[in-house]
């Protein structure tokens, strides 16, 4: 090891440093709007972005362009709302698997040396640059920039017609009809340099890649619905019943192709194709929903709102392709009452009851999973096919994929109450919530096919039930209005619990719950479970043992079940990822042309597995493994730890904090160049404040895994907005 750390004397890298910056970036956007002869009303826009990743070599433009028109005919009978806009956008990506090998490569080592790597330092097994890559070491976080050229470009266009017509024999009918089109097409690159570290393998000769793909999504709706309205004075009531169909289509069409390139010019001349594949996909899927709504008000206080949709979905087979979701809401304005006239001050107080059934059909396993139709095998599975002179051609394996014919709607009932109430002329106004959520028939996409029953171990099934109960409050407040000074409060939070009710994928009663989700790190350790009674996703974890100075003893477990000795058995179910309180707030003060505000965000209860120390470790084999130094963050330090214990409770990790999203202050010109004209500058910082006792770098990450989180930047914006 020692000759390793003195391989390169003096050398030390903040690898961090070398693939991180502070980024600049610009964004551009004009607006006009105005009437052709009042009989053409429109808006356009014309907008430019330019943003740097803060991760190095990472680009994003974009140009859009947009026109709205809105003409009117047969004295306002006929609306119209004719709205397009086009995006075109140009990307280089940045490989974010460079984050964390800049926390784990070698800080002793330089960036750049004489080696075959495209003369990046790469460790290798014996310390020389024409050694075999020493995988175990990782690969060098700037190869994995540069030596990669990683470009997209897309285009878009997002356009919608609307009509909206009140007839003239009977002018509280209205007929409505909307045509809308999403498109867009995507070209990409991906050139990976042969002699790139990352893929260098030295029994290879093809190890370079260049990697051409191309993607069209079309997304088509169509929607009509007729409306009809009436008061009835008599009755001292207002009903209006509107009626429709809508139609959805969602097509994508992939293709790309990989070409496989020399790293030896001497015998295939530089970066020539040694090989290629080529893959091509088309896939689609149809939305159809009939659906109704009744609303009537009586007094203009008793009010009552009815609707049904059936909804298909091609997603299901066809007799479980239809789902009927009926919902009712009903409301009272209390403060309409006569018994309510000595509250002066109350502007508003409304009673709100709901129920309501919801669908969905989210599968995140293709667009057929109740067919079966054939692919390539898996493992590139060929089979020889020879002619009659004994010459063998290779063909690849196919194989059957899994389906589900009984596959149907995912469905969430939901039962809520609420108040709406406001006082002292709109200065305080907010909300109370309460509601239960109960969902039936959990979609899940791994779910165990019992043997010899499917062509796949797993298959996308309805596994079960879940049940959400909540509470949420807002307020929100003018305590200061004057003609120089104002000020706005607001404030929300809201308290939930989940939990699973019913799991229907293993009939084996004595199972614990399905495991899931990787510790990370090699031969990552299962870490989450789903199981009835408790959260999904709920960490399934070790009881750590401590000393009597309250640091953990390394492998050093609660014996749960008292059997003598640690095994899967003894794991718990130990905290969640999400949070139990959520809290917002928001504030604006003014003072004549200068205006103060700010957002920000409270979550409490939120755990995280954090990653990043779990598979850090102060072993040598974890330091100096395959003949190869890594480095470690600062954490390990915190345990001592010789080897890696990521089933620890002590990586669960408390992550409630409380964020600042934004801060603004801004200045208003009144008449800015022209007595016609105003102006608005500003700045903004983004990110500014968070407190959390989390160890992690941000407590805010995917569902409770901290493991090479991209860093949240802390952004500052200056911008001016002109009208004229």
């Amino acid at each position: 090891m020692l000759t390793a750390l003195n391989l390169f004397p003096g050398v030390s890298t903040d690898w961090q440093d070398e693939v991180l910056r502070t980024a600049i970036s610009t964004d551009h956007n004009i607006s006009a709007y105005g009437s052709v002869k009042e009989f053409l009303p429109y808006r356009v826009s014309f907008g430019y972005t330019d943003q740097n990743g803060i991760l190095k070599t990472s680009n994003f433009q974009r140009y859009t362009g947009s026109v709205s028109l809105t003409p009117s005919f047969f004295n306002d009978h006929l609306n119209v709302n004719l709205n397009g806009k086009g995006v075109y956008i140009k990307n280089r990506f940045a490989d974010t698997g460079a984050l964390g090998s800049a926390v784990s490569f070698d800080p002793t080592k330089p960036i750049r040396n004489d080696s075959k790597y495209g003369g990046y330092f790469t460790w290798t097994g014996d310390y020389t640059p024409d050694g075999t890559r020493a995988t175990s070491a990782g690969v060098n976080p700037v190869s994995m920039l540069e030596m990669v050229d990683d470009r997209s470009t897309a285009k878009s266009f997002i356009g919608n017609a609307q009509f909206d017509y009140k007839l003239h024999f009977l002018p509280d009918l209205r007929l409505n009809m909307n045509m809308g089109l999403d498109y867009t097409s995507v070209e990409g690159n991906k050139y990976v340099d042969p002699n790139a570290p990352g893929s260098y393998q030295p029994d290879d000769d093809a190890t370079g890649s260049h990697r051409i793909y191309n993607s069209t999504l079309k997304n088509k709706l169509f929607d009509f619905y007729a409306q009809y309205s009436k008061e009835l004075p008599s009755l001292a009531s207002r009903f209006d019943i509107m009626a429709g169909y809508s139609y959805q289509s969602y097509q994508t069409q992939k293709d790309n192709v990989t070409y496989y390139l020399s790293r030896r010019p001497e015998t295939f001349g530089q970066n020539t194709t040694v090989s290629n594949e080529y893959k091509e996909t088309d896939t689609k899927y149809v939305l159809a929903s009939f659906y109704g709504r009744m609303n009537y008000s009586l007094m203009d206080k008793y009010l009552l709102t009815f609707t049904l949709r059936d909804d298909a979905s091609s997603r299901f087979a066809k007799n479980k392709r239809w789902g009927l979701f009926p919902s009712l809401a009903l409301g009272w304005k209390i403060n309409e009452e006569g018994f309510m006239k000595d509250f002066t001050n109350l502007d508003e107080l409304k009673l709100r009851l709901g129920w309501g059934v919801t669908g969905q059909q989210d599968i995140n396993q293709g667009d057929y999973p109740y067919l079966s139709f054939y692919r390539e095998g898996k493992g590139g599975a060929m089979y020889p096919i020879y002619d009659a002179s004994g010459n063998v051609t290779w063909v690849n394996v196919l194989a059957p994929t899994a389906a589900n014919p009984n596959l149907k709607w995912e469905t969430t009932t939901t039962y809520n109450v609420g108040f709406d109430y406001g006082f002292l002329n709109g200065r305080i106004t907010g909300s109370v919530d309460g509601y239960i959520r109960k969902t039936k028939d959990l979609i899940n996409a791994e779910v165990n096919a019992p043997a010899g029953t499917d062509f796949a171990e797993y298959v996308v099934s309805n596994i079960g039930s879940l049940e959400n109960k909540g509470i949420e409050f807002s307020i929100n407040t003018r305590p200061v209005v004057s003609r120089d000074f104002s000020l706005d409060l607001g404030f929300n939070i809201a308290y939930n619990k989940t939990k699973i009710t019913e799991l229907t994928y293993n009939d084996n009663s004595d199972s614990p719950g399905k495991r899931f989700e990787s510790t990370g790190g090699d031969g990552g350790l299962r870490l989450k479970i789903h199981s009835v009674g408790y959260a999904p996703g709920t960490f399934y974890v070790f009881q750590q043992v401590y000393n009597a100075d309250g640091n953990p003893i390394e492998g050093e477990y609660v014996d749960r079940n008292g059997d003598g000795v640690i095994t899967d058995n003894d794991l718990y179910r130990y905290k969640k990822p999400t949070a139990d309180v959520l809290m917002g707030f928001n504030s604006k003060f003014t003072y004549k042309q200068w205006d103060l505000g700010f957002n920000g965000r409270v979550s409490l209860g939120n755990y995280n597995f954090n990653a990043t120390a779990a598979n850090a470790a102060l072993g040598v084999n974890e330091l100096f493994e395959n003949n190869a130094l890594s480095n470690k963050p600062v954490s390990a330090l915190k345990t001592g730890f010789q080897t890696r214990q990521r089933l620890s409770d002590y990586f669960i990790q408390n992550a409630s904090f409380l964020k600042i999203d934004n801060i603004t202050l801004g200045y208003n010109v009144d008449k800015f160049l022209r007595s016609s004209w105003n102006a608005r500058f500003y700045a903004t910082v983004q990110n500014p404040i968070i407190i959390t006792k989390y160890d992690g770098l941000d407590p805010e990450v995917n569902d409770g895994l901290d493991n090479d989180v991209y860093p949240r930047p802390i952004s500052v914006l200056f911008g001016v907005n002109i009208n004229f």
